[in-house]
């Protein structure tokens, strides 16, 4: 098969959610206003791409008319990422020609390429009480809301939501 050759990028940067493969820098992000099958999709401009392998091009009717695409994967794992817009058939839609859309769902925003920093964990014996009274705070936001919401005052846990100093 021969050796895989992959750039690394510089400063903040998406990669892949699969295989962590460095794929756009986020300054070449031109729009986050676009919309793919999978949901949210990012437009980059035409020469923001690296690590990545072309399908074949063929005709896809979208919501903005008839284009002529190719299907991006990405080099290391070739899971499919996103398209490159070849041909606009519409006048209006030209400008999307040579540009890169990349599904936000297969992607991640990492910095220096590396991933998000984890919060350290606090030791057992650690003298911050903060974290007795706010454990929740420890929590990703959306899982924090959800066991928020999970948690009833019937059950015999206070609600933090409304009154947060009931964790005292």
């Amino acid at each position: 098969m021969g050796r895989l050759f992959l750039a690394k990028l510089e400063g903040r940067c998406y990669t892949c959610i699969y295989c962590g493969n460095h794929l756009a820098n986020s300054s070449d992000l031109l729009s986050r206003t676009f919309h793919s099958r999978a949901g949210k999709a990012y437009l980059f401009d035409s020469v923001a791409l690296v690590n990545i392998v072309f399908g074949d091009q063929e005709e896809r009717m979208m919501t903005t008319g008839l284009h002529e695409v190719s299907d991006i994967h990405c080099k290391k794992c070739m899971q499919m990422c996103g398209w490159r817009y070849d041909v606009a058939h519409e006048d209006k839609e030209k400008y999307k020609e040579g540009k890169f859309i990349l599904e936000r769902k297969k992607l991640v925003a990492a910095n220096n390429g590396a991933a998000p920093p984890v919060r350290p964990a606090v030791a057992a014996d650690s003298s911050d009480d903060s974290l007795a009274r706010y454990p929740h705070r420890l929590l990703p936001a959306s899982v924090a809301r959800f066991a928020a919401a999970a948690r009833a005052p019937h059950h015999g846990y206070p609600d933090t939501d409304s009154d947060p100093e009931a964790c005292v």
